[in-house]
């Protein structure tokens, strides 16, 4: 039986996801290694520097990032999920082009 005949493709269904938690992410870090990509997603912790000079601020010269979720995908994985985030980039963009010139 040759390997074409084996192969069913199926259809996934998504089950409901509105009990995962959701995290805001303003950072994210991507990294590979092997076959595998690697998406740290992280939020910003603001800094106190209330009172603090211009130079003293520089000196500290970092702010500190939270890392909220990482993300391990397959190298084909991160090809499909790259191409799906820019299709919704750019649907997102022509909708908010076209409400901008008020239309619906």
């Amino acid at each position: 039986m040759a390997q074409q005949e084996r192969e069913v493709k199926l259809a996934l269904h998504w089950l409901d996801s509105s009990s995962l938690p959701t995290l805001y992410a303003s950072q994210v870090y991507v990294s590979h290694a092997g076959g595998e990509f690697y998406l740290v997603f992280g939020e910003v912790e603001q800094p106190i520097w209330v009172n603090l000079t211009r130079a003293e601020i520089e000196e500290k010269g970092r702010v500190a990032v939270r890392p909220v979720a990482k993300l391990v995908l397959t190298y084909e994985n991160m090809k499909r999920f790259v191409e799906v985030v820019a299709a919704n980039l750019a649907t997102y963009e022509k909708r908010r082009e076209r409400l901008g010139k008020g239309e619906e």
